[in-house]
């Protein structure tokens, strides 16, 4: 199932990432959350992501994700502020 989705929106599908805030970082590991805005034949849908990130020399750029999660944001529309 996820093997087919992937890649199903190449054209006209745009991803910005808001509200970035950095709850915890050491030497090793960040936790973060952010706001994940996608754009999509002209609907905007937003969630709220929660990331750990740690170092690992053999990952793109040197960053592995080590978790990830998303809540939907049914609420919010590009004249709203982000949730706090």
């Amino acid at each position: 199932m996820l093997a087919a989705a992937r890649g199903r929106f190449a054209n006209g599908f745009a991803i910005a990432i808001e509200d970035i805030a950095v709850l915890r970082e050491t030497g090793e590991e960040a936790l973060m959350t952010y706001v994940e805005r996608q754009e999509h034949g002209g609907r905007t849908t937003f969630r709220r992501a929660g990331a750990l990130f740690s170092r690992n020399a053999d990952a793109p750029l040197e960053v592995a994700w080590r978790f990830v999660q998303e809540t939907w944001i049914n609420d919010r529309t590009d004249e709203q502020p982000a949730a706090e």
